[in-house]
């Protein structure tokens, strides 16, 4: 995105790239993660109306939904904070890639420390973590607010989602 921006171009030419990127790279990995899957009678979902008569359906719906309040909106305005701060693309557009490296880094380190302190535990490090990059800019001004808050939103969205899923489908 950031090259794009550099060589000036719009934003329908970067979403057609940017897809075209993405096809190319499922392509790739197709072979990997979608040969030799079958289904079976335990893969196939149960009707809608089961589903929500479940009673932890309508509680994971309603954490499921915060989480997206705590992770969506920081997500969606920390490059617009960013860009407040500075006008140089190069220098705002970084607080995506930041996010996306901290939600990269994340994955790999929650995995680890699960099996050393638990789901649970990492859980609410997460959200605690979560929260305080939600609140991080307003006490603390400039780009280094905008990158810690970055790290925080960043490195916690996938495996707070990921674990609350992973829970209520384990319970």
């Amino acid at each position: 995105c950031l090259i794009l921006v550099q060589v000036g171009s719009s934003s329908s030419a970067a979403w057609g790239v940017l897809g075209a990127a993405a096809f190319v790279v499922a392509l790739a990995l197709w072979p990997a993660v979608g040969a030799g899957h079958t289904r079976d009678a335990a893969d196939t979902p149960a009707p809608k109306a089961a589903v929500a008569a479940i009673p932890e359906y309508w509680r994971l719906v309603f954490c499921h939904g915060a989480f997206g309040l705590g992770y969506i909106i920081p997500a969606t305005f920390l490059p617009v904070m960013a860009k407040q701060v500075i006008a140089e693309p190069l220098w705002f557009g970084l607080a995506w890639p930041v996010f996306g490296l901290a939600a990269l880094i994340s994955t790999l380190a929650a995995a680890r420390l699960t099996r050393v302190i638990g789901q649970r535990e990492v859980w609410i490090l997460g959200n605690l973590a979560m929260g305080i990059g939600v609140l991080i800019p307003i006490g603390v001004p400039g780009l280094a607010g905008i990158a810690i808050a970055a790290i925080c939103v960043g490195g916690t969205f996938m495996v707070n989602t990921g674990n609350l899923v992973v829970r209520w489908t384990n319970d």
